[in-house]
């Protein structure tokens, strides 16, 4: 089973046929109404699993970068290219799968992949602009974190645990990353000697959500490609 079949063959209508809140919602019916092309499509290799890994890696070494940080050690740009790189590939891998999710007629994976390979597309120009200031990328974050909280309801609904610490992880990192950026902002804006503290606490605090989500995301990852080869004796999905 690929992470385009969990995502869209069960809901969560109590009481349907086949399992209590559990039911098959693509009848052969409605996969026959998507046409021709929609068929041929369907035997394509899914690369939601390829974007699933990059971003766990830029969601990794976003982590990296950024835990433990302190007021001294902001400005560290040690492994500022990596998570640049990293941006850039998880941009792409996301835009990838929303392009396949449309042409396979699979509106929530492609949504969602769309929406995060822009966003990172866009975080990635904005963070590789040497103009850029702390305050562009902080309202940025926190502005994304809201789409993502909408976009979460329908893995909710489906009880997709491993999808809800997902987004929520993912959340919670634009948010607090995001008013980190903004404090950073401020410490500098600020006549005086600048107090960076917040601002560290504030991305340090980010890094270890970003370590669940990219854990949550591996694990995601490896039940899809277990269950495809057979290993460990992974099958189908109950909870996620």
């Amino acid at each position: 089973m690929t992470i385009l079949d969990e995502t869209t063959h069960y809901d969560a209508r109590p009481g349907a046929e086949g399992g209590v809140g559990r039911a098959p919602s693509s009848q052969p019916t409605a996969a026959a109404g998507r046409g021709s092309a929609a068929g041929r499509l369907s035997g394509l290799i899914d690369p939601t699993p390829v974007a699933v890994a990059l971003l766990a890696v830029q969601l990794a070494v976003f982590a990296v970068r950024w835990l433990g940080a302190t007021p001294a050690s902001l400005g560290n740009a040690a492994l500022e290219t990596a998570l640049i790189v990293a941006t850039l590939a998880a941009g792409g891998a996301q835009l990838l799968a929303g392009i396949f999710g449309y042409l396979r007629g699979d509106k929530y994976v492609s949504h969602v992949a769309a929406v995060v390979g822009l966003w990172l597309f866009g975080l990635y120009f904005l963070t590789s602009n040497e103009a850029m200031e702390p305050a562009s990328v902080g309202w940025y974050n926190i502005f994304l974190a809201v789409l993502l909280v909408i976009i979460m309801v329908p893995s909710v609904i489906k009880r997709m645990y491993a999808f809800i610490c997902a987004f929520s992880s993912i959340s919670a990192v634009l948010v607090l990353s995001g008013l980190g950026f903004l404090s950073l902002q401020s410490a500098e804006d600020a006549e005086g000697a600048a107090d960076l503290s917040t601002a560290a606490g504030l991305l340090s605090a980010s890094a270890w959500f970003a370590f669940i989500g990219a854990a949550s995301l591996l694990w995601i990852l490896a039940k899809t490609l277990y269950a495809e080869s057979g290993v460990l004796g992974f099958g189908g999905s109950e909870d996620d």
